[in-house]
């Protein structure tokens, strides 16, 4: 066998520079002129879809793919080594194809909601893009290397595979035999596939659906990578062990940006120098305030200042500035957010909330988010002060009290009688005992006066 990788592996190049990455993964803001002139709902919109297609890479998301190109180099080295092995694949029988075994670990692509692992994905298609190769004696080859797919609420095997074919339409309307999904693969090239939004699969808790598709989907051979949310691992955890070594074994974590990170400034200064309505604020002055008012999520910073460019409009002006970016935080649009984002920054024990969403089911022995990248909250300020003011007079003697000036507000509430003790047995019994002999005598003392 040739020593030097085939032309399948070799497009798979892991030793690229950042620069390299960013210059075929980055995507900026489209000029908006005259966005002011717009209705401001209006401008909303098209501001929001404008800053969510933004992408700037950062030290995370190349790491991820840096690590995507990985798994596609070791499968295309072992599954395309050259082109006899190319079309014998292609042209192989169903059984040969239906006994091919996968050898690399389903990853799962994981986080929190809005840091950023769809976008990673939707980078690793434009880092790869598609490539035309002509063998030796054959027709040409579109090799499309990899095979996203965004899963739906209520989608079937047929609607996830069905539009990534060469010719979908002449699939007809049958069942699409998994062979005949194995031949297209090896025909385009395909060395990953990609799923997306599977917390979406089925309404509830239920988790027999999402497993079951990621099963089908790893067993088509090209190594399988599903972004997946907390809420998705946890459904995921209560799988039979089996299931669980196979999807949960391999795990890729993304965070939100730490406040003083260069990626969370570089971020900044791309999002805020894009729009001109954002000039006046300097990521160096502002950038604490928007990651205590977003955790670092990057979605979330998209909202905040979308609804400041409403505050904004709102007063008449042509820049936003940080007061346009407090009553963002605190306007109706961010309402969810602000709930999320506060019950991040409390820093509780993870498996004390309620919405698991939040945390990870999971254990992580490294790249974890430390209590160093926590800083202050105006929500949790204010917790505090008033926690610590309450402790304060529950411990003051009424001569203190009456020294400081404090009176104690009377209770609106009704005084309550203390609670009856639980009835035992015995008590049952006697109760019924005195009754029974309490009509004894009644019935006595009648007979009497009738006598």
């Amino acid at each position: 066998m040739n020593e030097l990788p085939s032309v399948w592996a070799s497009r798979f190049c892991c030793d690229l520079s950042d620069k390299e990455i960013d210059a075929k993964t980055a995507v900026n803001v489209e000029s908006l002129p005259n966005l002011d002139k717009l209705p401001v709902e209006v401008a909303k919109l098209i501001l929001d879809r404008a800053l969510q297609r933004l992408f700037v890479p950062s030290e995370q998301t190349r790491r991820v793919l840096r690590e995507l190109l990985a798994l596609c180099r070791c499968y295309s080295t072992e599954r395309y080594p050259d082109e006899i092995t190319f079309l014998r694949n292609i042209y192989a029988s169903d059984g040969e194809l239906a006994s091919y075994e996968p050898r690399l670990r389903v990853t799962c692509l994981t986080g929190l909601p809005g840091v950023g692992k769809t976008a990673a994905i939707s980078a690793f298609q434009r880092l790869v893009g598609v490539e035309t190769i002509e063998v030796d004696g054959n027709v040409a080859f579109e090799l499309r290397p990899a095979w996203r797919m965004t899963v739906k609420s209520g989608s079937s095997i047929r609607q996830l595979v069905g539009p990534l074919f060469r010719r979908p339409e002449s699939l007809g309307s049958k069942t699409i035999h998994f062979t005949t999904i194995q031949r297209e693969l090896c025909t385009q090239g395909a060395a990953i596939i990609q799923a997306d939004e599977l917390q979406f699969l089925t309404q509830g808790e239920g988790n027999a659906l999402p497993a079951r598709i990621l099963n089908w989907l790893a067993r088509l051979g090209p190594p399988l990578v599903y972004v997946a949310n907390y809420s998705l691992l946890h459904r995921l955890n209560r799988r039979p062990q089996e299931e669980k070594h196979r999807l949960l074994a391999k795990l890729l974590f993304m965070d939100p940006d730490t406040p003083d990170s260069a990626d969370w400034n570089t971020f900044l200064k791309v999002l805020l120098s894009a729009i001109p309505s954002f000039a006046n604020l300097n990521p160096d002055n502002i950038g604490r305030k928007l990651w205590a008012y977003t955790f670092g999520i990057r979605r979330l910073v998209v909202v905040l200042l979308t609804e400041a460019y409403v505050a904004m409009r709102a007063r008449n002006a042509r820049r936003v500035n940080d007061a346009d970016v407090d009553t963002a935080y605190c306007a109706l649009g961010y309402a969810a957010s602000r709930c999320d984002v506060e019950i991040l920054l409390a820093g509780l024990d993870r498996t004390d909330l309620k919405r698991r969403d939040l945390w990870c089911p999971l254990p992580r022995a490294s790249n974890s988010r430390g209590t160093t990248n926590i800083i202050d909250h105006p929500a949790a300020q204010e917790y505090e002060r008033r926690s610590t003011r309450a402790a304060v007079l529950t411990s003051l003697t009424p001569a203190e009290r009456q020294v400081g000036g404090i009176e104690e507000r009377p209770s609106d509430r009704k005084t309550r009688s203390p609670a009856r003790p639980k009835a035992t047995t015995e008590d049952l019994l006697e109760g019924a005992a005195a009754v029974l002999g309490g009509a004894k005598r009644a019935r006595d003392t009648t007979s009497k006066h009738k006598s």
